[in-house]
């Protein structure tokens, strides 16, 4: 049996030798056969080779020797705990093996276990506390006779038994969680601790919340309805943890409910109402909103966090304004008028005294915004002088004679108003004349009592208006004139100075012969008449004719003077003896119904005695006169000087209205003289005495002109327009006339000395003397003199429209700045801007333009209304910067609109990773230790985005923390070897979701896997011959298969679950490679 070829023999010597290393564990004896031969016979003898035993085998535990060992803590001492077995090839004494008990830490002191030398009985030597040690590594060494040995390592857990209580980390807790956290959103993870790690523990809420607002599911509390701060802002929950013993620890849990600024500031009012005098500055008031948390004052005061968040969080904009008149403090709402206003531009600007602005409150921590109005009313301050609405010098009013008015009958009606909005202007009339008048609050003038008027008693009633606002006053004279009906018929009162019966009308006329010679010899009036019409004007003038149209060729009549004179070139004396009598038909001058008298003068010539003669009593039978038109009504004109005592002197003629008399031989003038009217009187006068001595005079009174009448403008008041901004233009001429005189010199003057006007003194001319500006000021009111040279003037007034001109930019009244909701739907109205232009028409017509972001949104180019075009995506971008121009045609304005886009849960959370694996040592589950983490991200903002995660279905062995996302060991996993290793696997589906009102989920898998970190000598034995090629087989294995770090190892290599070759011509003969490899790590 020598087949091996290990022995050999020399044919010659006959030696024996071994060529061949020898296997006693293989082959322990050799039989052979030596054959001798001398080349003819052959001779044999028998051999035996008996292979003596060296130690040169490993001792090799079974196969199925155990590599984890479960006990029960507290087993009793000197229990068998397992029996190891090892086996060596050797022969005794090598075969014979004895076992130790070795510590992996080399601290095998401390182990609670023995182990038989001789047996292999692994005992238990001391109670074993599982809370202290939970596991143990052991290495059971096997050693031969010789010293060679081989390590098995094993691990032995000790399974716990319920012999401890749970235990909450700490005795209270507390957590702060907002009121919009949603339904079954996980709030806390509750930390109770059991050193038994077998133990289950089980919570319940046993006080603290009534209405069951919280649950709890897989060891975390979670929301089970919705919360309210408004309603409970604070919850304390009374937490039991029961494991299965019955064992209860008990936590208390205080849960703050956080307000959420979910609703926008809240103003006290919609609309504020607020009284002001005009004119005032100062601090109108403080218009601040309330965030919902701060409703809760008292609260607050315990957390002033809080009440900080809710005091200094909300800013204010102002979103318009009234000519940079008000100011608001961004912080505190305080609203202040820094310039005056006044109330009457305000109404006539806008047709009302309220000035309505809009208050926007933005919450900066949640960007929604609130608006309110303050309607501030300009109350009225009597700061405003009356005025008439006609002003004049004087107004007439007119009523008719001998018409019947009634009592309280309405004469006429002076109006003026006062700006001031709360002045009662109060009229009163000076004189009354005996209360017949009477004004009332209206500025009606009325009767007092029905009366009628007679204008031959008073044809006229000069009176004075005063009107008062009781701060304030202003006077008018005013006139009531009895107009005329001309109801009276002209009447002739005196003939050639003798008086006339008003009821005669058949005169008689005596003319001695003597006097009619003088007459024609000195070409005096036949017949001078005085005649009397009580009628005004027209209605009291008196034409003069006579009847009979054929004695015009003999007498010719002035209707000035009332004279009649005959023609002395077609009749004489003896022809005009012949004419008895002469008919004169006097009428008046009405244009209306003309009143008639008629007259029959009958001559008498007589020559009685002819004692009647011509004689100078006073001198001079001419006298020319020059008399001022000045001169005092009823002073001398001129004194007759004689020595005569009876003498008589009378107008004969040429006093038709009875203007003068004669008083104590004294000319006067009864009524006033006016160059204007007539500039001389011819009259004849007769002296008389009493021995029939007459003298005929004439006098020629020429009435010397005097500057007594003003300058009169030909227009009492101009309207002119000019345009803005243009300096020195000519604006009107205004012309004055003096009836006085033409050449007199009249110098025009501006009365108001601040008005940005000029008027040259000597020509009327006015001129601008700055450029003005309409939106200043719109229009002036001049009031323009004309003086002569003695001072006398009057006034005109020029009212000034100033045109306007497109000279002023659009005004944006304010920045503006909007929050919109990121799903808000396209075409929608977002935000209107708006300008001021304080030119007018056309010049302020406005056309907006988009300068930025049109791929976005639009605007209306008439009334600056902005409109979504296009979807949002806030997650893309949150914020828009808006560039709107303002055009009239000549000039541009640009103000920016900021629009913030508030979020809206249209994310949903999303993993880093599709699907999530974690390696886990065996020694590294404890309780209550984080070996794995996911993370989901939400691009929602706020609430929206804040992630939350919970497992879908319960685990056994893990829990997860709802807001870190970390993966906890909540009971150690059984570790599980080769066959049963896919039990190690550990599939989780973890959900994440987000805190929207309408919360977005996801959700991953999480695939933990546990594997052993024990190594130990492969007890398996592999001979390979020393010339195996690199990617040979050597071993398969159901698990995957990882090499362990050693120097040995290099001649292998893992694919997967097979050990390959890799070692080619690195390998000796007889050497023996010792390789270590975790097969525990996966299963296929």
């Amino acid at each position: 049996n020598n087949h091996r070829q290990q022995i050999q023999i020399d044919h010659r010597t006959g030696c024996v030798e071994i060529v061949r290393p020898l296997d006693r564990e293989a082959q322990s004896s050799i039989n052979l056969t030596a054959i001798a031969s001398d080349g003819h016979s052959n001779a044999t003898a028998i051999l035996i080779v008996r292979v003596l035993d060296e130690n040169d085998n490993y001792p090799i535990f079974d196969k199925k020797t155990a590599r984890n060992i479960r006990i029960m803590e507290n087993t009793a001492i000197d229990t068998v705990v397992y029996t190891f077995e090892a086996t060596d090839l050797d022969s005794p004494p090598n075969s014979y093996v004895q076992y130790e008990l070795i510590a992996r830490n080399n601290d095998t002191a401390l182990l609670p276990f023995v182990i038989g030398q001789i047996d292999g009985q692994l005992k238990i030597t001391s109670l074993i506390d599982r809370e202290q040690n939970d596991h143990y590594d052991l290495i059971i060494r096997a050693t031969d006779y010789g010293g060679r040995f081989t390590d098995h390592h094993c691990r032995v857990d000790v399974d716990d038994l319920i012999d401890n209580s749970p235990a909450f980390r700490h005795r209270s807790y507390e957590l702060h969680v907002y009121e919009n956290v949603t339904c079954g959103q996980a709030i806390f993870q509750l930390d109770a601790q059991d050193a038994d790690p077998t133990d289950e523990i089980n919570y319940k809420i046993i006080a603290g919340d009534p209405f069951g607002s919280f649950q709890i599911e897989d060891d975390q509390i979670i929301v089970a309805m919705g919360l309210n701060f408004e309603e409970i802002d604070e919850y304390n929950l009374k937490v039991n943890a029961i494991d299965r013993a019955g064992n209860i620890d008990t936590a208390n849990i205080r849960i703050n409910i956080l307000n959420v600024l979910d609703e926008k500031p809240m103003f006290a009012e919609t609309q504020y109402e607020v009284n002001w005098f005009e004119h005032q500055t100062g601090i109108v008031g403080r218009f601040a909103a309330m965030a919902s948390n701060a409703k809760h004052s008292n609260d607050n005061k315990k957390r002033p966090h809080l009440r900080s968040l809710s005091l200094n969080h909300i800013n204010y904009l102002l979103m318009n304004n009234y000519y940079d008149s008000f100011q608001l403090n961004s912080s505190n709402a305080i609203l202040s008028i820094i310039r005056p206003i006044d109330r009457e531009r305000l109404q006539q600007e806008q047709r009302s005294n309220i000035i309505e602005l809009k208050l926007m409150a933005i919450d900066s921590l949640s960007r929604l915004s609130n608006m309110a109005k303050i309607a501030i009313k300009i109350v009225d301050i009597n700061d405003n002088v009356p005025e008439f609405i006609s002003p004049c010098e004087r107004q007439v009013f007119h009523l008719q004679e001998n018409h019947h008015y009634d009592s309280n009958s309405s004469i006429g009606w002076i109006k003026a108003e006062d700006q001031d909005e709360a002045d009662i202007i109060e009229y009163r009339l000076i004189p009354t004349y005996n209360d017949r008048f009477s004004i009332d609050s209206t500025g009606v003038i009325r009767l007092r009592s029905s009366t009628m008027f007679d204008r031959e008693q008073q044809d006229q009633f000069p009176m004075q208006v005063t009107v008062s606002d009781s701060k304030h006053s202003i006077s008018t004279n005013i006139s009531i004139i009895i107009d005329d009906q001309n109801d009276c018929s002209p009447q002739i009162t005196r003939i050639n100075g003798i008086p006339v019966l008003n009821t005669d009308t058949m005169l008689k006329l005596r003319i001695p012969m003597k006097k009619l010679r003088s007459i024609f010899e000195h070409n005096f009036p036949l017949i001078g008449l005085q005649v009397f019409d009580c009628d005004e004007g027209m209605n009291g003038r008196v034409q003069v004719r006579i009847d009979d149209d054929s004695l015009y060729n003999v007498f010719h009549v002035d209707d000035q003077t009332g004279v009649i004179k005959t023609d002395g070139r077609n009749l004489n004396e003896e022809m005009l003896m012949q004419i008895n009598q002469i008919d004169l038909i006097l009428t008046d001058q009405s244009d209306t119904n003309q009143l008639v008298t008629e007259y029959s003068i009958e001559f008498d010539w007589t020559d009685e005695d002819d004692r009647y003669r011509e004689s100078e009593l006073i001198g001079k039978n001419f006298i020319e006169l020059f008399i001022s038109e000045s001169n005092v009504v009823n002073e001398s004109v001129y004194r007759f000087e004689t020595d005569i005592d009876s003498i008589s002197i009378e107008i004969y003629a040429g006093d038709m209205y009875n203007h003068f008399a004669i008083v104590n031989r004294s000319l006067i003038n009864v009524r006033p003289l006016d160059y204007e009217t007539i500039k001389s009187y011819d009259l004849f006068l007769q002296a008389n005495n009493h021995v029939h001595q007459y003298q005929l005079i004439f006098i020629r009174l020429n009435v010397v002109n005097e500057n007594d009448n003003p300058p009169t403008f030909i227009q009492s008041v101009y309207n002119v327009s000019i345009p803005e901004e243009e300096a020195d233009i000519f604006v009107q001429q205004v012309w004055a006339n003096d009836c006085d005189s033409p050449d007199t010199r009249i110098k025009y003057s501006i009365i108001e000395n601040k008005l940005p006007f000029k008027i040259d003194s000597n020509t009327g001319h006015i001129f601008t003397t700055e450029k003005i500006d309409r939106e200043l000021i719109d229009h002036f009111k001049l009031t323009i003199t004309a003086t002569d040279d003695v001072g006398l003037q009057s006034t005109a007034t020029v009212m000034v429209t100033i045109e306007d001109k497109n000279d002023n930019p659009p005004r944006f009244t304010h920045l503006l700045r909007t929050n919109i909701s990121e799903q808000t739907a396209v075409e929608s109205f977002i935000i209107q801007v708006q300008s001021v232009d304080k030119d007018l028409d056309n010049n302020s017509r406005v056309t907006y333009n988009l300068l930025t972001e049109r791929q976005t949104f639009r605007i209306d180019s008439t009334n600056g209304k902005i409109y979504l075009i296009d979807r949002l995506d806030r997650e893309t971008r949150e914020e828009y910067f808006l560039t709107v121009s303002a055009d009239d045609g000549s000039w541009k304005s640009q103000t920016t609109v900021t629009i913030y886009v508030l979020d809206e849960n249209d994310c949903h959370p999303e993993f880093e990773q599709p699907a999530y694996e974690f390696n886990v040592a065996f020694d590294q589950f404890t309780v209550n230790r984080t070996i794995a983490k996911v993370r989901a991200i939400d691009r929602d903002k706020t609430y929206n985005g804040m992630v939350t995660y919970r497992l879908k279905e319960r685990s056994k062995h893990f829990v997860i923390n709802a807001k870190t996302g970390e993966i906890v060991v909540r009971k150690i996993p059984k570790l599980y070897e080769q066959e049963m290793s896919f039990l190690n696997r550990h599939t989780l589906t973890v959900i994440a979701t987000d805190s929207g009102r309408l919360p977005n989920s996801n959700q991953v898998t999480v695939l933990i896997r546990s594997y052993s970190n024990v190594y130990e000598r492969n007890d398996d034995m592999i001979e390979i011959p020393v010339d195996l090629r690199n990617g040979t087989l050597l071993h398969t294995s159901n698990a995957m298969i990882r090499l362990v770090d050693d120097p040995n190892a290099q001649i292998v290599r893992a694919h997967y679950n097979q050990i390959l070759f890799n070692g080619e011509s690195n390998v000796q003969i007889n050497n023996v490679y010792s390789i270590q490899i975790d097969n525990n790590y996966e299963i296929f």
